[in-house]
């Protein structure tokens, strides 16, 4: 019925009110708890690096569903992406085990 950008417009400016409160309510609860610098910098920085994350997710979330046509291979096409993403993004592997002709991904 609509074109594709009013619809992804729309679709972006509704969500933005729960891109904004989600990382911040998840920071307002961690914040203290994993005693980071107390300082108000400090805290906008971290907030602003989850902002962005949420909204690299969510992308990402929109683009492997453009590209697959049901919620099966979406789920596929979303393991094949985001697995390579967290084993090689330095939190569950060491770099320096890494073997070097994989060590670039």
């Amino acid at each position: 019925m609509y074109s594709l950008l009013p619809y992804y417009l729309t679709k972006c400016a509704l969500e933005l009110p729960l891109l904004f409160l989600c990382p911040l309510l998840m920071q307002m609860i961690l914040y203290w708890f994993v005693a980071f610098k107390q300082t108000p910098d400090a805290f906008f920085m971290q907030y602003v690096t989850l902002f962005m994350l949420s909204h690299c997710a969510a992308a990402l979330g929109y683009t492997v569903s453009a590209l697959a046509p049901n919620f099966i291979t979406a789920a596929m096409i979303g393991q094949g992406i985001i697995i390579p993403m967290v084993l090689f993004g330095g939190l569950l592997v060491n770099m320096d085990t890494v073997f070097p002709w994989i060590a670039w991904l």
